[in-house]
Order: C-alpha cells, then sequence, then structure tokens
C-alpha cells in the first residue's frame, strides 16, 4: 500500500541499512588484514583505531598507523596502565601486532611476556621487525617518586640516594636485555638477515637496545656452550650498571647533571662492541 504512516518504518529501514554498512565495513576490514599477509594465529585477529595493553588475550589486536604514531600511543598508555604490554611494529607494512601475553600487574612491578612461537613466524614473513613494549608510570611511585616523574631537567644531584634506582628505568631492565639476547638469537639461527630491533617507551623517553651484529654471532656460536662468556658478561655489566651504587658514582663524575645527562651517561656504558643502548628523550 501506497502512503500511510510510514513513521513507524523508518528505524528499521534506518537499522537494515546501518546493518548491511557495519557487515560491509567488517568484511572490508577482514580483508584488509588478510592483505596484510600476516602469518597465522592460534588467536583471531581484531583490528583496534590504537594501541591498548590485552591482559585478556582473547584476541591478538592489530593496529595499522606509522612508527611515531604509535610510539605516541604508548607514550599514553605509560600514564594510564598498570599493565605492560609487547608489539612487533613491521616497518614494511606500518602495522602493529601485539606479541605479549601473561601481562601481570603488581603493586610494585609489573610483568609480560613474549609470544615468541608467533613471533618466529612474523620474522619469517617480515625480515625486519621492531618490538616495543613500555614501563608504566607505577613502576617509580612504587620505587620512590610517589609525587610523580621527575622531569629530564632535574638535577640528579637533588635526588635522594634511596630514590637513584628510578634513573634507570628509562633503559632496558636486566629482563629486558636477557629476552632481546634470546629472540635475537633465535631470529639469527633461522634467518641471519633477520634484524630484530627492541625498544622500551618510558616516561621520558625511547631506549633501543640490543646485540650488536659482533655480539650476536658471538652468542650464537656459543649457543649450548657450557662455558660460554658472551651472554653473562653483557647482563652482569647491565646488573652493575643499573644499581644504586653506580647511578650515584655517575651523578658524582659527571658536572652538574640532570637526571637526562645521567640517562644518556649509562647508555654510554652500557654499550660496547657485544651490546648497545641509545636513548631518545621526548
Amino acid at each position: 500500500m501506497i502512503g500511510g504512516n510510514t513513521a513507524g518504518r523508518l528505524p528499521i529501514v534506518a537499522a537494515l541499512v546501518l546493518g548491511g554498512a557495519i557487515a560491509v565495513a567488517s568484511a572490508q576490514k577482514h580483508d584488509d588484514l588478510v592483505a596484510l599477509n600476516l602469518p597465522p594465529s592460534e588467536k583471531p585477529y581484531r583490528e583496534l583505531p590504537a594501541l591498548e595493553t590485552n591482559s585478556a588475550n582473547e584476541v591478538r589486536t592489530v593496529v595499522r598507523t606509522g612508527e611515531e604514531a604509535g610510539i605516541t600511543q604508548i607514550a599514553s598508555l605509560v600514564r594510564r596502565s598498570s599493565f605492560e604490554e609487547q608489539w612487533a611494529y613491521i616497518p614494511d607494512i606500518e602495522t602493529w601486532i601485539e606479541v605479549g601475553f601473561h601481562e601481570l600487574a603488581l603493586p610494585d612491578d609489573s610483568e609480560v611476556e613474549v609470544d615468541a612461537d608467533y613471533l618466529e613466524h612474523i620474522v619469517e614473513t617480515y625480515t625486519v621487525v621492531h618490538i616495543y613494549h613500555f614501563h608504566p608510570e607505577t613502576y617509580y611511585a612504587a620505587a620512590g617518586w610517589e609525587y610523580g616523574i621527575l622531569p629530564l631537567d632535574y638535577p640528579a644531584a637533588e635526588i635522594p640516594r634511596h630514590e637513584l634506582l628510578p634513573v634507570a628505568f628509562a633503559l632496558p631492565s636486566l629482563a629486558d636485555v636477557a629476552t632481546s639476547i634470546q629472540l635475537s638469537e633465535l631470529a639469527f639461527a633461522n634467518n641471519p638477515e633477520a634484524e630484530l630491533r627492541f625498544f622500551a617507551v618510558s616516561p621520558h623517553g625511547v631506549a633501543a637496545y640490543g646485540p650488536t651484529r659482533e655480539g650476536l654471532k658471538a652468542i650464537h656460536f656459543e649457543a649450548g656452550y657450557p662455558l660460554a662468556a658472551t651472554v653473562p658478561t653483557i647482563l652482569t655489566d647491565m646488573t652493575v650498571r643499573r644499581s644504586e651504587y653506580n647511578i650515584s658514582r655517575t651523578i658524582g663524575v659527571l658536572k652538574h647533571p640532570t637526571i637526562g645527562d645521567v640517562i644518556e651517561d649509562l647508555c654510554r656504558q652500557f654499550s660496547g662492541r657485544l651490546y648497545t643502548v641509545a636513548f631518545r628523550p621526548f
């Protein structure tokens, strides 16, 4: 019948149109993800508009954005999340893929593991992969900076001795270093041309770290050898350099250093022919 009261039917028509649009959009997103040539995942992929922590781990999140935009989003998570997260950024397709799982947030610490099996598949598909994670602000409060993050230009000599450890939180932890060594050696064993680069985002900036090519070859050569010296040497050096004693000593050696100056000098101390750390402030 033409005519009559159509007011009640408009929402139904609108809903049908909207439902069709959503279905088309979902199909388009699925097709777009397939076009990225992502490796098979035991968890379904879910595309998000921005990077987020995912402690539920029911899906594997994907964000298509550039590296600098992703770093900005991680910097936001640093301030509002007590959970850490890990992502693999693939420069070839400008895409971030979540590779963290078993996220755990404690009152004075947080942990996240890397899905090494899945990461191995990524490296098989895309040779150059950047691995990112972040150190939440809650680290600092638990370690003594309970009134907020001290800025990079803060005079380091004014920090009480018992609150010096957070200065090194801008740099990779001992666990971060060990993970970078293990993952790099695994990738190298499968493909000597693979390039894994590691980054830790903190309230102060971004630390890039990892074994050098010479260090990686030595680590691979010594893998499984009971008297291997390269990895223990790197880890021991990192333990010493990150200590409260060494941070205090560094402040005493430098002339009127800021926190930023100390971080830069610690990077210099950490770096050598086997392993390097570099810091870029926000």
